[in-house]
């Protein structure tokens, strides 16, 4: 099969640094389909010191639109310029599939894969609240992304992927019907789950980025409980 990955970001380097989850999620996945025997592309924004087209082993990346820098509160100009260069990009290439994993492409994969008569799934960690998006990014992004939210869901992907019986909730809450959503909870690489050592005191492991959305005191107060 011939999977398209739609990603805002991407690492710059095989086994480099992940920004963050959908980005994380995106990486692994493609390299496990191509390790499976699949085609894998994936089209992301251009990032400082990368080239337009890369090949990482079996994975073909393709970064469009201006260079940009990470962050979530991205320039609109930007990101505009990118979501025209990421429809265009999509068009020349051939899939049997597209995945977009964030509202920065959900549309773009709904419409290239209704122009090509190919499926579309959508991966959906969280559909965050405008208040929610307005502490991650400012007013304008949020407006921006709650109206992607809804625009992408009243388009319709074939399938939907939700990170959790929460995420599907919201998802349900657009009116999306609960059979066309599949629950698929994040893994691990395998090399974490060899490490059974035991700890005296209870512990716990939370991986995540120091943001404040991200409510990682709740981890520490519930562990000091």
């Amino acid at each position: 099969m011939k999977i398209l990955f739609l990603s805002e970001f991407f690492p710059t380097k095989l086994g480099g640094k992940l920004s963050g989850g959908s980005e994380a999620r995106t990486y692994y996945l493609a390299n496990e389909m191509s390790r499976l025997g699949h085609t894998v592309s994936v089209i992301t924004a251009r990032l400082p010191g990368t080239f337009s087209e890369e090949d990482w082993s079996e994975v073909k990346v393709y970064r469009v639109g201006p260079e940009r820098s990470y962050v979530q509160g991205a320039d609109l100009i930007k990101r505009v310029e990118f979501w025209f260069a990421l429809l265009i990009k999509s068009l020349f290439i051939n899939f049997d599939l597209v995945d977009g994993n964030n509202t920065a492409v959900y549309v773009t994969a709904y419409f290239i894969s209704r122009f090509k008569r190919k499926k579309c799934v959508y991966w959906i960690p969280d559909l965050p609240s405008f208040s929610k998006w307005q502490t991650i990014v400012g007013s304008l992004f949020a407006t921006i992304n709650i109206f992607n939210q809804w625009l992408s869901l009243k388009l319709e992907a074939n399938g939907i992927i939700a990170l959790s019986h929460y995420t599907q909730g919201l998802i349900q809450s657009y009116g999306i019907v609960k059979n066309k959503i599949s629950i698929i909870y994040p893994g691990v690489p395998e090399v974490g789950l060899k490490n059974k050592a035991k700890h005296k005191i209870p512990t716990i492991v939370s991986i995540q980025r120091l943001t404040h959305y991200k409510r990682t005191d709740l981890v520490i107060s519930a562990l000091a409980v």
